[in-house]
């Protein structure tokens, strides 16, 4: 093989082995960061080095914001008398999209809250303790615009709002057991969608705005009241309760005096979700597969060309 042409080969044949272990090397990084996030340095739990997070103590949040960043999951396994996590007034658990929190306490309450909730992620509820989350004295806030997923057992309620305000912009689906016990104030926006599964239970004895979709059955037997909210492009639609038990005009208030009608229903229309149900984050892994296909084939070229430059002429 002529100098000229042995020199373009190896040349080549040494940048295509360049780029391929660039591309082994971004391809090998992890796709969740490995140092342990801010926030579970703060709850002092176990870090697997690679997405998630266990707290099985009882932490009190006395001033502050605890956030659940991206492509990490909190996994609350609490199983004390008291508390996993308590917020007091005037803090804020902040649950980023792309994040995740699973709540599966044995006994107490995963979360007591009397500061607020803001979720752009995804909660699992997956509680047989007494309560999941619970909304205490003074005005907390569970602001919900991502997923949350109530699988409660036994006798747990998911979520007890006895206080403040449940504002719902996503998903919340019940799906077993006592998912919601309100006492004050459900708010479903536009765009929210609260489902009801056939074994769970949405118990009210406060009120539920409804500007979006619910489906399934909300018990009104305790004096719960049951309005539908305006500013929608489309109509609201409340299943599950008779249309006596519903109110026609906006901002209008009936109150039901018995049970609701057991009838369960599904919308004509259908409401976005503001998240995945997914409980984890981070990158997808199908780029990263494509890109390691690509840099095996870069790295074959590079070896047959090289092989190539080194055979002697006949």
């Amino acid at each position: 093989m002529p100098i000229g042409e042995l020199q373009v080969h190896g040349a080549l044949a040494a940048t295509i082995l360049v780029l391929s272990s660039i591309a082994v090397l971004v391809i090998g990084a992890p796709a969740f960061a490995t140092s342990e996030p801010a926030y579970c340095t703060t709850l002092k739990g176990s870090w697997d080095g690679v997405s998630t997070c266990t707290f099985s103590g009882s932490h009190l949040l006395g001033s502050g914001t605890l956030e659940v960043t991206s492509g990490t999951t909190l996994v609350i396994s609490y199983s004390g008398s008291t508390y996993g996590i308590a917020l007091e007034s005037g803090t804020s658990l902040l649950v980023d999209n792309g994040s995740a929190v699973i709540i599966k306490n044995t006994a107490g309450v995963g979360i007591a809250n009397a500061g607020t909730i803001t979720n752009s992620g995804n909660i699992t509820i997956a509680s047989r303790g007494v309560y999941g989350i619970v909304d205490e004295s003074g005005s907390p806030v569970v602001d919900n615009a991502g997923t949350i997923i109530i699988r409660s057992g036994g006798s747990a309620v998911g979520l007890q709002a006895e206080f403040g305000t449940v504002t719902n912009h996503g998903m919340i689906s019940l799906q077993s057991g006592h998912g919601v016990f309100n006492s004050a104030s459900v708010v479903n926006e536009c765009a929210g969608t609260i489902e009801i599964g056939s074994t769970s239970t949405f118990t009210n004895q406060g009120t539920v705005t409804n500007s979006g979709t619910i489906t399934g059955t909300i018990d009104n037997s305790g004096g719960g009241v049951v309005k539908i909210g305006s500013g929608c492009t489309t109509s609201s639609t409340t299943s599950g309760i008779s249309t006596s038990e519903q109110t026609t005009t906006p901002t209008q208030t009936t109150a039901t005096t018995g049970s609701p009608s057991a009838t369960t229903g599904t919308s004509a229309s259908t409401a976005s979700s503001g998240g995945s149900s997914s409980q984890g984050g981070g990158i997808p892994e199908f780029p990263f597969q494509a890109l390691a296909g690509f840099a095996f084939v870069l790295l074959v070229a590079g070896s047959y060309l090289l092989a190539r430059g080194r055979r002697p002429r006949a």
